[in-house]
């Protein structure tokens, strides 16, 4: 069944509801990411940017998409992590388009379409994508910073070679057959749920591997670091299969080099317990 358009599910729950409340929490979080702007060397293919709630996260997607402002995007490719439906393979959004606060966003039909055709064990679950806000908290980011783009939206739980290869290698193919500027958003958190101590050691190795572009080592040393046992971490990278997808997209697009943008967890923030956090970064994939 095709959605005419997918609602904001998670509109004041992650992110504020109305336009006027997430304008101006847009506008703080990209003054802020304005003044403490990074240079990047080379021409940004993908991103990494947080899913969580807002007032957690907010600031730190902001980086990434800040940073990515200049790209101009036809089509921006989201990679999310299906928390809440098991799905085999990766389900792509069969839909006209995504509601948000600030107005739909279209989705890439022909993309879509194309890309379903390329990858083999790709379906079409409606349930997994309007139960999911890894990729939802994307959309008020892309729409204010890339108003004439149209989004393709995917979720997968499989991190396991070849899935995110074969993700990469389609996503790269389908837009150079239809002659698509694409940006590649891979949407993840980071540890989950360490003290604040023990989670900007994960966090930080973790990220290291992310900006490595080296795929299979990624794949093999943040496993490693999720077994190590230390206290409190559940998982290094949350959506260690949307990264890894994400990552083999940028590879493809000739990705060279990373950046990182930003840093924070929620023990930093005036509603966090640093007891208890989770990890956010920003990170920039790069050619040239």
């Amino acid at each position: 069944m095709t959605l005419r358009i997918k609602p904001a599910n998670f509109a004041d729950r992650f992110y504020p509801g109305s336009r006027k409340a997430l304008e101006k929490a847009l506008a703080s979080f990209e003054e802020d990411a304005a003044e403490g702007r990074k240079r990047v060397p080379g021409e940004i293919v993908g991103i990494v940017v947080p899913h969580a709630g807002y007032v957690y996260s907010g600031s730190t997607a902001a980086q990434s998409f800040h940073a990515a402002r200049n790209t101009d995007p036809e089509t921006v490719v989201a990679l999310g992590l299906s928390h809440r439906t098991r799905i085999e393979g990766v389900s792509i959004l069969d839909a006209e388009g995504c509601e948000t606060p600030l107005g739909s966003i279209p989705c890439d039909r022909e993309f879509q379409e194309l890309l379903s055709k390329k990858i083999l064990f790709a379906g079409f679950d409606i349930e997994a994508h309007l139960s999911e806000h890894s990729v939802e908290t994307q959309l008020p980011f892309v729409k204010r910073t890339f108003p004439e783009a149209r989004v393709v939206e995917i979720l997968t739980q499989d991190d396991e070679s070849p899935l995110p290869e074969t993700v990469g290698k389609a996503i790269f193919e389908v837009a150079r057959k239809l002659d698509r500027r694409i940006l590649v958003v891979a949407s993840t958190d980071l540890s989950h749920y360490p003290t604040m101590e023990v989670a900007e050691r994960v966090d930080h190795e973790a990220l290291e591997w992310i900006l490595s572009l080296n795929l299979h080592k990624a794949q093999h040393e943040i496993r490693r670091l999720e077994q190590k046992g230390l206290p409190g971490v559940h998982c290094a990278v949350c959506s260690k299969a949307a990264v890894f997808s994400g990552m083999a997209t940028a590879i493809h697009l000739g990705a060279d080099g990373a950046s990182l943008l930003g840093y924070t967890n929620s023990g930093r923030g005036p509603h966090g317990d640093p007891h208890r956090v989770v990890g956010y970064g920003a990170v920039a994939w790069t050619k040239g």
